[in-house]
């Protein structure tokens, strides 16, 4: 059915979402064309030396398939060889989004295609270019550059312990401990994740990132940052877009991954005050879209009171779009988890009436009207911000691939917030004849078969945490049924299959997934419904 919140007008002074991103996928393919087009380059390509980073196919596969250590070497203070350094950040560009990346790409390849070792090690942070290249091992679907996969991993972690990144910069070395902390996630390794994340958000507020344009600043612009690591003033709108997002991607890291850690309860983040505005695709910031008087102040306190507020700038790209459905899935938890904690010790003989829920209230959790006032207030966040996304079986959506994972992502993070605010209350209270929580899990198995993931070789490895909230909606729902009530429960078991599929889809991309999907596979198993022939086995 058509929502008349699903249009996107286009004919206005500002452009739509679709056209921010095709704007910037069009910049970035122009762009690539002249740094391959580029005369000074092509020659160094075909000189004798080692100096390329825009190789030749086959020469860098055959490199990459050497077993040589010169080719990558251990030592991080040794360089990559030449060609396959620009393999590698070949195959990483088209996922950079995917796994965080927030600088200007077309400055990064400028920077990364320097003929010169030397200007591209003084413009370019070795710890930042080695991450580039792990992601590229990882995406490649070559063995020969997935087996130097353990060695660019042990250059990228040692390379940021080393400290020597922040010689090019904070804002490159945020980057890298964002790009590092992904990988750590995708392949499983919390702790690890957890530290590289911890360090990206300690850089952003040290740098006072999150005071960007504030109202409140007593700074003019084009003095430095004032914070225990002082920036020297943005010399563009570009680059302080890049700030902009480097603040706003490390919050959105952290807002995902502390929840899956179960880490929300202490968040780095409070009392800490958010003035940054949204950010914008990197496109509005080259174009010059920021204005020059716009201040901003308390970013996330505005949205969570006023969601549909208009904003005199972009607030619609697809990273402010998962900034705020990150906010909404941490602060989901994080009150869910007062519930939890303070009430699911009296939930043991069965629902019961609200009005038996507040005599029955522990001392633990002695405000029942003031909590629920913050459930009601989420939720009606929650729906409103729902209400204004974008539809994922819009024509413009499924004619975007990129577009679409983006949306599948943040669609995703609501769904899971909404499940994650109502899970504990509706197993609480009677009366409802479809539970939120399960409502949402249907939603969002249904948005997966409204993207096209065939198209899409890897997803945000957030999608491992929130898939798995998904299923196991659908498992403690088919728990829950009588053995009378099979039709019921092969009629959820079909919607776990949409999602089973798509985490068998992505399995083979991140060990989290692959993890995430035998849990959910040995779950089902145990519950002895049939599987509909339809769902992934493997």
């Amino acid at each position: 059915m058509e929502r008349e919140y699903d249009c996107e007008y286009t004919d206005g002074p500002v452009p739509s979402l679709t056209q921010l991103l095709e704007r910037d996928v069009a910049r970035l393919q122009a762009r690539i064309k002249e740094l391959e087009a580029d005369p000074q380059r092509t020659a160094s390509r075909n000189t004798a030396g080692s100096s390329s980073t825009s190789p030749n196919l086959s020469t860098a596969i055959v490199l990459a398939s050497s077993s040589s250590s010169s080719i990558i070497p251990a030592d991080p203070g040794s360089e990559v060889h030449q060609a396959v350094i620009g393999l590698l950040i070949g195959i990483f560009v088209p996922h950079a989004s995917q796994v965080g990346f927030f600088l200007n790409i077309s400055r990064f390849l400028d920077a990364a295609y320097l003929p010169s070792s030397e200007t591209r090690q003084s413009a370019l942070s070795p710890a930042l270019l080695d991450c580039v290249l792990l992601w590229g091992a990882h995406f490649s679907n070559n063995r020969s550059l997935k087996d130097h996969e353990a060695t660019l991993l042990n250059r990228a972690v040692m390379s940021l312990a080393s400290g020597s990144s922040l010689q090019n910069g904070t804002i490159q070395t945020i980057q890298a401990e964002i790009l590092l902390a992904n990988y750590f996630f995708c392949q499983s390794r919390m702790l690890e994740g957890t530290y590289h994340c911890s360090a990206a958000v300690a850089l952003a507020l040290s740098c006072r990132l999150n005071r960007i344009r504030s109202a409140e600043a007593t700074v003019p612009l084009n003095l430095p940052t004032q914070g225990i690591l002082a920036l020297s003033p943005p010399h563009d709108l570009v680059e302080e877009g890049e700030r902009i997002n480097a603040f706003w991607t490390a919050y959105i890291l952290d807002r995902g991954w502390s929840v899956a850690q179960g880490s929300h309860a202490n968040d780095v983040f409070l009392g800490v005050q958010i003035d940054t505005p949204w950010p914008q695709e990197m496109g509005s910031y080259e174009e010059g879209d920021l204005p020059a008087e716009l201040r901003s102040l308390n970013t996330i306190a505005a949205f969570l009171n006023e969601p549909a507020a208009g904003t005199p700038y972009d607030a619609i790209s697809t990273i402010a779009l998962r900034a705020k459905a990150a906010t909404l899935f941490e602060r989901a938890t994080r009150l869910a988890s007062q519930w939890t904690h303070g009430l699911l010790p009296f939930l043991d003989h069965g629902p019961l009436e609200s009005d038996q829920l507040a005599a029955s209230l522990p001392p633990a959790m002695p405000d029942f009207d003031g909590f629920y006032v913050q459930v009601f207030r989420l939720d009606a966040v929650l729906r409103s911000f729902t209400a204004s996304l974008l539809a994922l079986d819009r024509p413009e959506v499924a004619g975007n691939v990129e577009l679409g994972a983006h949306l599948l992502v943040t669609h995703t993070y609501v769904y899971a917030a909404i499940i994650r605010l109502h899970t504990h209350l509706e197993a609480a209270m009677t009366g409802y004849e479809e539970r939120h929580d399960l409502r949402a899990a249907k939603q969002a198995a249904d948005a997966i078969d409204m993207v096209q993931l065939t198209e899409l070789p890897f997803l945000d490895p957030i999608l491992a945490i929130l898939w798995g909230v998904i299923g196991k909606v659908f498992i403690d729902s088919i728990r829950r049924l009588s053995d009378e009530q099979l039709e019921q429960k092969q009629a959820l078991v079909l919607y776990l299959g949409k999602v089973i599929n798509a985490m068998a889809l992505y399995a083979h991309t991140s060990i989290l997934i692959a993890a995430q999907l035998a849990q959910i596979q040995a779950d089902l198993a145990a519950l002895n419904v049939p599987a509909p022939a339809a769902i992934t086995q493997a």
